[in-house]
């Protein structure tokens, strides 16, 4: 995955001359490309930058990106300002240029979310492009979304077989887990959730501790304020699912002292090898290139969703490089076999985000193995 994410992005740069069209050619489509922060962030920027590139050179439209809240061009990289009400009105300008001047419109921005449903009126005729997990109910919004239950799963899979491997440095004697996510919200709770249900398929005796950020902005700080305590209660094995700048900090202190970290959205196995289990990469750049191809051939997405899951390939994990040889064959066969059960459909993994108020709140009244079965016993009883 590291390879391929740097070969995207590597194309990306290189193909900014050719794709990149002067006013005069305004007859052809053109496509604006939103992000808060810099072109060079090897993250989500850059991939949703390769996806369109790729779609630019196979169907002809001209590409153009507007990078806000910064204080540098687009194409210099450094570390975006904090979220402040002036960057926030210079996100809202920004957008607003680009609608005016754009036929497809895509951003992956929390920031700019408010300013959907009055551009919409003010431009009708342009399509915006969201991808976000928070599908907006707008008539020229596509939502494009890559829902995390899936792969978090599997994540709770790959931890909880890793905690009873005690011939390992890095385990201890006690089964007990971790999972931090970004913020307290049901889209942050499908990635919780679906780890706290592939966990409890292993060992439903497990102990699985969580905590959400909940700060204004991420930072490596604040990551491992949050994983020290579960480290001091036991867990040896921590799912990061939350930004890069947290993953970061909590990956770096699993190395310090001695336990796993998994991480989620790129690839960060490289970051401390030998102590990132494994990697949840989405491919953002292969959603973004299918759903501006769609539109640019004129199907009617607006006002749709568009999900798209593992059994489309829209997650992918790490060859685990630096891991796999850790792991006994046995371990690595039921992780294989847990992979295989979600992408050809036999094992259903509950979204959290999707479940009907009551059910939802068994989970936020307690977070444990018991709440699983009984979730799935109300969902039955619902079915």
């Amino acid at each position: 995955m590291l390879k391929r994410l740097t070969w995207l992005i590597m194309l990306a740069f290189l193909l900014l001359a050719a794709v990149t069209v002067t006013l005069a050619q305004a007859d052809r489509p053109v496509v604006t490309l939103v992000t808060y922060g810099s072109l060079g962030d090897v993250y989500f920027n850059d991939l949703l930058f390769a996806g369109l590139s790729r779609a630019a050179l196979e169907h002809d439209f001209e590409l153009r990106t507007v990078c806000s809240g910064m204080e540098r061009p687009c194409d210099e990289v450094g570390t975006t300002r904090p979220p402040t009400e002036e960057s926030s009105q210079q996100a809202y300008q920004a957008l607003f240029e680009a609608a005016a001047t754009s036929d497809v419109v895509v951003l992956m921005e929390f920031t700019l979310l408010f300013a959907l449903p009055d551009l919409t009126v003010q431009f009708p005729d342009v399509t915006f492009v969201h991808l976000m997990n928070l599908p907006l109910e707008l008539p020229t919004v596509v939502n494009g979304v890559i829902p995390g239950h899936e792969p978090a799963y599997l994540a709770g899979v790959l931890a909880a077989l890793t905690t009873t491997q005690t011939s390992l440095p890095q385990i201890n004697a006690d089964k007990v887990v971790g999972v931090i996510g970004r913020v307290e919200q049901p889209f942050v709770d499908a990635y919780l959730y679906g780890f706290l249900q592939g966990a409890c398929a292993v060992d439903p005796e497990i102990t699985v501790l969580h905590a959400y950020e909940q700060s204004p902005y991420s930072t490596a700080e604040v990551g491992q304020t949050l994983a020290q305590p579960m480290l001091d209660a036991g867990a040896d094995v921590i799912f990061a699912a939350t930004t890069s700048e947290s993953s970061a900090g909590i990956i770096d202190l699993a190395e310090d002292q001695g336990a796993f970290a998994i991480a989620l959205d790129t690839y960060q196995d490289h970051l401390a090898p030998g102590s990132v289990l494994t990697s949840y990469t989405k491919q953002i750049d292969d959603l973004v290139y299918d759903l501006v191809t769609r539109v640019l051939a004129g199907e009617v997405l607006g006002g749709q969703t568009v999900a798209y899951s593992m059994s489309d390939g829209a997650w992918d994990n790490s060859d685990m490089i630096f891991t796999r040889h850790l792991l006994p064959d046995e371990v690595m066969t039921a992780y294989a076999e847990a992979e295989e059960g979600i992408i050809q459909g036999m094992t259903q993994v509950v979204d959290a985000s999707m479940l009907p108020p009551d059910v939802y709140g068994l989970l936020k009244a307690d977070f444990s193995c018991a709440t699983v079965g009984a979730i799935n016993e109300a969902l039955g009883a619902d079915a």
